[in-house]
C-alpha cells in the first residue's frame, strides 16, 4: 500500500495553518503575488493553507 505524502510537507516542522472549505481565485492570486508560487512559503493541502513561518501566517490573517 502506498500512502500519499505532500511533497512540500516537512515532517518535523511546525506549520501555521488556516482551515478553508475552498480557496477563491482572489485569495490564490493574493497568495502568489505576496508569497510567490506554492511550495516554499505556503501550500494548500486537504482544506488547509499551510504557512512555513508565523509572520506569513499573520500577514495572511491581517490581509483584509
Amino acid at each position: 500500500m502506498t500512502i500519499f505524502q505532500n511533497p512540500h510537507l516537512e515532517m518535523h516542522h511546525e506549520y501555521h495553518t488556516v482551515e478553508v472549505d475552498s480557496i477563491p481565485t482572489s485569495i490564490l492570486v493574493w497568495l502568489v503575488d505576496t508569497f510567490g508560487p506554492a511550495g516554499k512559503r505556503w501550500f494548500h493541502y486537504n482544506n488547509k493553507i499551510y504557512f512555513y513561518n508565523e509572520k506569513d501566517y499573520i500577514w495572511f490573517e491581517l490581509r483584509t
